[in-house]
């Protein structure tokens, strides 16, 4: 560094780009020429020089006369960041997302319940909607994602847009009952099989991409896990013959229900039959 000579300006800037807020627009006449040095090359240097371009000035770029060096996120292997904070932030919001199923359900209760009374489908409809959501809060926690993710930071990228698939499919499982309430009601016009597959089809995405994710994570497959993959398609599956079949919404509901409840057990029996170390 020199210290400047007499007569030179100093000037503090306060922005990446030195003509604003600065005296600087007034010391270089527009269309003048321009010798431009210093930190950063991207940063700074970028905004500065196209600012003066934008002015009319002829920028000279002195190759030697600028440079960058490292940004946080290439330093010491990555931007700083806690695993599992950034999962505990994802579950949160699935929470909220979950809060869609409470809604749908309450929604399909009171349906059923203005049309028919208390009878025996409010009651299914309340369990089914009710156990789905919790069902399938129970099955985002079986994945150790704050865990996985400490131990391996390059796989957050895939997980974290994964986590959009899986929020989506939770609200569209609140949707879904929703339709199913309409559908009870007498407000909509679709078939039975329909309003079934409103709430299937969501469900059954959320219960894949879950078995897939806890898979990426771990990059490990045990024999109960297919097992309980396997049941758990074919919960979804015996909902929808059900739905074909006639049977009442309300029932296919509770049929559905279990699906994400064959994962739960599958996995805390797992987990107890497990020794300790």
């Amino acid at each position: 560094m020199h210290a400047p000579l007499s007569g030179e300006h100093v000037i503090d800037k306060l922005k990446n780009n030195a003509f604003v807020g600065t005296r600087l627009p007034e010391l270089v006449p527009e269309h003048a020429d321009l010798v431009v040095a210093g930190l950063q090359s991207e940063y700074c240097i970028r905004a500065t020089c196209s600012a003066a371009l934008d002015r009319g000035n002829r920028v000279h770029l002195v190759r030697a006369a600028h440079a960058t060096y490292d940004d946080a996120e290439r330093q010491a292997g990555g931007t700083p960041w806690h695993a599992h904070h950034i999962a505990e932030r994802h579950s949160l919001f699935a929470i909220i997302a979950l809060g869609e199923g409470v809604v749908g359900t309450v929604a399909a209760l009171s349906a059923v319940v203005d049309r028919q009374g208390w009878t025996l489908d409010a009651v299914l409809v309340g369990i089914a909607g009710m156990g789905l959501t919790f069902g399938m809060w129970w099955v985002y926690y079986l994945v150790p994602s704050g865990e996985i993710l400490q131990r391996h930071r390059d796989r957050a990228p895939v997980w974290g847009y994964v986590q959009m698939l899986i929020v989506t499919s939770i609200v569209a499982t609140g949707a879904g009952l929703r339709v199913a309430a309409d559908f009870i009601e007498g407000r909509a016009t679709i078939t039975a099989v329909a309003a079934v597959l409103a709430v299937a089809v969501p469900v059954g995405v959320f219960l894949g991409l879950m078995y897939a994710l806890s898979y990426y994570l771990v990059r490990r497959s045990y024999v109960f896990q297919t097992w309980s993959l396997i049941a758990t398609a074919g919960v979804v599956a015996v909902t929808l013959v059900a739905a074909l079949s006639g049977v009442d919404v309300a029932k296919c509901l509770v049929i559905l229900m279990l699906a994400p409840t064959v994962t739960v057990v599958g996995s805390e029996v797992r987990v107890a039959e497990t020794p300790s170390p």
